[in-house]
């Protein structure tokens, strides 16, 4: 209502801070169905896939790239997110880096990829994703990145971070079971291997390399946590990889 409200007192449909106007009915029907995770990887020019927060500019030879439309769809774009967020007086994406790690903080990933470390492999580990709001640009070539910076080495990851993040992963895996700490889905299968990696860090791939309910490569990542490849590149076998891609 607010939102409609905004665009009714515009003086045109451009000059609303909220609404987007489509250019026909199909075009809106389309966006409105639309997923994040379509969002994320639909880019048409090279400046959609450009990972940058709303705000600022890419690096010095990019920043010519970005078109008067684009951004004044991100801002469309933030002035949503932070709507959402009951933060309207919000005017930059720092403002809201406290909110980055909720769940329903998808438009403020999209919107705000470098604040919300949608391009760091160390600044947090769950929704890293494109369902989640990561734009597919922020994504691409991080694991290649991180081999070129850091070589074919694991990262030391142990710490109250990365046991948060386990301790999170077997919350959410609880909630998909529907199971609890004292069933045998968690005590057989879950816990095992967080107290494992908890303890080992990448080390602790080597033994569960696999999610033990949905058979998904922890390597690969997963839903709603980024893939461990870039964090664990020596373990996930880059050195393999690095040789067939060289080959190639």
């Amino acid at each position: 209502m607010f939102a409609t409200e905004d665009a009714v007192k515009a003086a045109d449909w451009n000059a609303s801070r909220y609404t987007l106007l489509q250019s026909s009915f199909g075009a809106f029907e389309k966006n409105r169905v639309e997923s994040m995770e379509v969002q994320s990887t639909s880019v048409t020019s090279v400046a959609e896939h450009l990972c940058y927060d709303h705000g600022s500019a890419p690096s010095d030879d990019m920043a010519g790239l970005v078109p008067e439309y684009l951004a004044a769809r991100r801002l469309r774009h933030f002035n949503i997110a932070k709507l959402h967020l009951g933060r309207t007086d919000a005017t930059k994406c720092s403002d809201l880096k406290a909110y980055c790690g909720e769940t329903d903080s998808r438009l403020l990933r999209f919107v705000c990829p470098e604040t919300c470390g949608c391009n760091d492999d160390l600044s947090g580990f769950f929704y890293k994703t494109e369902a989640d709001g990561c734009m597919q640009g922020c994504l691409w070539g991080r694991e290649e990145k991180s081999v070129a910076e850091y070589g074919c080495f694991d990262k030391n990851v142990v710490g109250p971070e990365w046991s948060l993040f386990w301790d999170a992963w077997a919350e959410f895996k609880l909630i998909k079971t529907g199971g609890t700490k004292n069933g045998s889905v968690y005590l057989e299968r879950i816990k095992p291997l967080v107290d494992s990696m908890k303890v080992l860090g990448c080390a602790g791939l080597v033994n569960f390399s696999v999610d033990p309910l949905d058979g998904t490569h922890l390597c690969d990542g997963g839903t709603h946590f980024q893939q461990l490849y870039s964090i664990c590149p020596e373990t996930c076998d880059c050195r393999t990889l690095v040789t067939e891609r060289s080959e190639e």
